[in-house]
């Protein structure tokens, strides 16, 4: 574009200021372009350094969005939820150890309660005083024992108090961990069902700026648009493509995310992003 408005200048057509304003646009694109190149390689090495194996290009993405939703309709939010809990390994940690929580003070509880035990006792005695007889006597005894505390200087309260307050904390865990989980279900959820709206939005914003440009371009040909006009019409199409690009990867990101906290990820998944991307 620069060039081309360096020849209608030269040709009598066209101002100085056109010449200045494609020079900035041109300088800006290009620093954009170098960094980037920047984050791209930067990209490359970490996912080489997380995949244990080395990336040198990843494939383009393509613009155009799915045709359906990558979900299924009859999963709804709540089906998802369900899943998330019944998989969270998390979750799962945290329920465990509210039931410890729990066994640790019925344990302290039971230091106020009566114990009742069984004991028994035999003894013998022998009497050597008759050696061909040689008489022995054996006594055996079974008896119950009843300890009913009265007062043991308040420890066992004070251990009562302390794991009732740990049962609490356990519990609020895992309350907030349930909380937290259910969010980022909703969130990931949501990311797909509206990201899949939002791309199909900017796909027919792209066509609508690839219309306007071909109309502004006419329009400069007829003389009644400037390249200033021209080059706003590509800056927003770009811009639109740019959006539904990164729409498009938010969706797939947050796809990949609900299977991942849901216990539902697998090759079938990574096949189907693979697909779509």
């Amino acid at each position: 574009m620069l060039e081309q408005t360096k020849r209608l200048y030269a040709a009598g057509q066209g101002a100085v200021t056109d010449i200045d304003e494609a020079q900035a646009r041109l300088d800006l694109v290009e620093a954009q372009e170098a960094e980037n190149q920047a984050n791209r390689v930067a990209a490359l090495r970490t996912l080489a350094g997380r995949g244990g194996l080395p990336v040198f290009e990843v494939a383009p993405m393509q613009e155009l969005p799915p045709a359906s939703t990558p979900l299924e309709p009859q999963r709804t939010l709540e089906y998802w939820a369900n899943l998330a809990r019944n998989a969270s390994p998390e979750l799962t940690a945290r329920a465990a150890q509210v039931r410890v929580a729990e066994a640790q003070t019925e344990s302290q509880r039971a230091g106020h309660y009566p114990t009742l035990s069984l004991t028994t006792q035999v003894s013998r005695r022998e009497n050597s005083q008759y050696q061909e007889l040689s008489p022995r006597q054996d006594s055996y005894y079974v008896g119950l024992s009843l300890d009913i505390p009265l007062y043991r200087g308040g420890s066992t309260s004070a251990s009562v108090r302390k794991a009732t307050a740990n049962l609490a904390g356990a519990q609020a865990d895992y309350d907030a961990e349930r909380q937290q989980l259910t969010e980022d279900v909703e969130t990931d959820y949501m990311g797909v069902v509206a990201g899949f709206a939002k791309c199909k939005a900017l796909q027919r914003a792209v066509e609508s700026n690839q219309k306007a440009l071909i109309s502004t371009e006419k329009g400069y040909q007829g003389g009644v648009r400037s390249t200033v006009d021209i080059l706003d019409a590509q800056q927003r199409l770009f811009e639109a493509r740019r959006d539904l690009l990164n729409s498009k990867l938010d969706m797939l990101t947050s796809y990949v995310s609900l299977h991942v906290r849901t216990g539902q990820m697998d090759r079938g998944v990574l096949e189907r992003v693979q697909h779509l991307f």
